[in-house]
């Protein structure tokens, strides 16, 4: 599976587990690696998803009350996107999020070995069929 933005940042959540990372610094490690152009509402979109991830006490509340409330939009006038106070405060990879990483890495690791048994089973299904081949041939 290609890594993108989502899966990336879980896996810096997880490596930053003791010393935490901000919004800003996983925006900034994601251009680099992505080349994303932040278009608003994929920010919006991102931030909300960040926010459900990893802990930070003030956008986590500010989140649900938005969802309550009026929902959480982009200010179409001033171009503003929600959470903006919390973009710089070191949040970390919440409990659940970590879990959800875990199995992304047990997945991507069964797809591993599921294609390495598939090339062994088919080179052991090959050499049965030469054997036979061999057996036929030279008991004639």
């Amino acid at each position: 599976m290609k890594p993108n933005p989502y899966t990336y940042s879980l896996q810096r959540g997880y490596q930053t587990t003791s010393a935490g990372i901000t919004y800003n610094q996983l925006k900034e490690e994601i251009t680099k690696e992505f080349k994303i152009d932040w278009e608003p509402h994929f920010e919006l979109n991102f931030r909300i998803w960040f926010f459900d991830n990893f802990f930070e006490q003030e956008a986590t509340h500010n989140l649900e009350w938005s969802r309550l409330k009026h929902g959480v939009r982009v200010d179409e006038k001033s171009g503003y996107i929600p959470f903006e106070r919390s973009v710089s405060i070191v949040v970390y990879l919440k409990g659940e999020s970590c879990l959800k990483y875990l199995d992304y890495i047990e997945l991507i690791e069964a797809r591993r070995a599921s294609r390495q048994a598939l090339v062994f089973s088919s080179i052991s299904v090959v050499l049965a069929v030469i054997a036979i081949l061999v057996t036929i041939i030279l008991g004639k």
